[in-house]
């Protein structure tokens, strides 16, 4: 007989047992993305995968009715340098504020997803690229205004790249490298911008 290991009646009752006591201590349980192969500790925040789930459809659904839609990435400037000095639960840490902080921002219907380590993605239907550029505009000056992230590492500062499909059904390959392309001009004008 073949028992999985995460149905098996013993190992759910340890993983609630060990999920309870680290609620009893104050500290949330981290979920891991089988795509990331990482924790993402906050239902806020999708893994790539799902995010890209999310995508596929409402490209087709906006393919469907002639509608708008764009893909912003963002990226948190100088991440590297965080993770390197304070480690990777800090950085872990940092990835979770911010993406709590957009969350709160954005729309119901849009979709904030992890697309790499210390970069979101964020879908939204509906939306123009030039609407894009003004959101992500307001989230930069929002995030300048805040201290997100308590402690010694300055300003948190994101370079965020936009693409944007009007109608069509542009395959998702093509709207995510224009997406990081934008994504890679903002970094190389000097961060802390929006490139479309």
């Amino acid at each position: 007989m073949s028992v999985t290991v995460l149905t098996h009646p013993v190992t759910l009752l340890l993983l609630v047992g060990v999920a309870l006591g680290l609620l009893l201590l104050g500290l949330r349980p981290r979920v891991f993305s089988a795509s990331l192969q990482r924790p993402v500790g906050t239902a806020a925040l999708l893994a790539r995968a799902l995010w890209q789930q999310r995508l596929q459809a409402e490209l087709s659904r906006s393919g469907r009715y002639g509608s708008t839609l764009s893909v912003m990435l963002l990226d948190i400037d100088h991440f590297r340098r965080i993770n390197d000095c304070h480690g990777r639960r800090t950085g872990d840490g940092v990835i979770e504020a911010v993406a709590l902080w957009l969350h709160e921002r954005l729309r119901d219907s849009d979709c904030l997803g992890e697309y790499r380590e210390g970069a979101f993605a964020i879908l939204l239907p509906e939306t123009s690229q030039l609407q894009a550029e003004h959101l992500g505009q307001r989230l930069q000056q929002s995030l300048a205004g805040e201290s997100v992230v308590p402690g010694e590492f300055g300003d948190i500062t994101l370079s965020i790249g936009i693409a944007s499909s009007s109608g069509g059904v542009p395959d998702m390959p093509v709207l995510l490298a224009g997406a990081e392309a934008a994504l890679d001009r903002a970094k190389s004008q000097g961060r802390n911008r929006v490139c479309t």
